[in-house]
């Protein structure tokens, strides 16, 4: 068996949460790999399949995938099919200062979730994501724009929870 690549929140990342669109000419870290740090991924078409655990998923548009700390996984993308997907990369303290008592939105990274790690979200949901996805990138703010990426990575949890 491969062994898998350790990625660290620090090493990778300038302290923020992140978000990545990925394509065919950009794909992202795709081989066997963890890391100490939360990860969401929205599939925006098909030609994906994930490895978590020795169980493959194949992925398919409108697909979210949810990944707990340290949890190896990969990524294989057929270069044909494959179009893009979006990848956030959640800072722990991040999603911890999200939690209540109501909402303990540590939930959806736990195996013991129906979801976890793949599940399909409907059009509107979906639609939704997307919107909230495409503001974060355009995110231009000479100051406070990282008050506005944490309120919208807020909502996308809420509306993953």
């Amino acid at each position: 068996m491969m062994n898998a690549t350790f990625l660290s929140y620090e090493d990778v990342f300038d302290g923020r949460n992140m978000l990545q669109k990925l394509n065919p000419e950009f794909s992202g870290f795709t081989r066997k790999h963890y890391h100490d740090y939360y990860e969401v991924q929205f599939y925006t078409s098909d030609g994906a399949e994930l490895f978590v655990r020795n169980k493959s998923y194949p992925l398919h548009r409108g697909d979210v995938v949810l990944l707990n700390i340290f949890e190896q996984h990969e990524v294989k993308l057929n270069k044909l099919t494959f179009k893009e997907r979006y990848c956030i990369a959640l800072d722990p303290s991040f999603v911890l200062s999200v939690c209540d008592e109501e909402s303990y939105i540590l939930n959806i990274f736990e195996k013991s979730n129906k979801n976890y790690p793949v599940f399909h979200m409907e059009n509107d949901d979906f639609s939704i994501c997307m919107e909230l996805l495409k503001r974060y990138r355009e995110i231009n703010l000479r100051y406070g724009g990282h008050i506005l990426e944490r309120a919208l990575l807020q909502e996308i949890l809420a509306l993953l929870y």
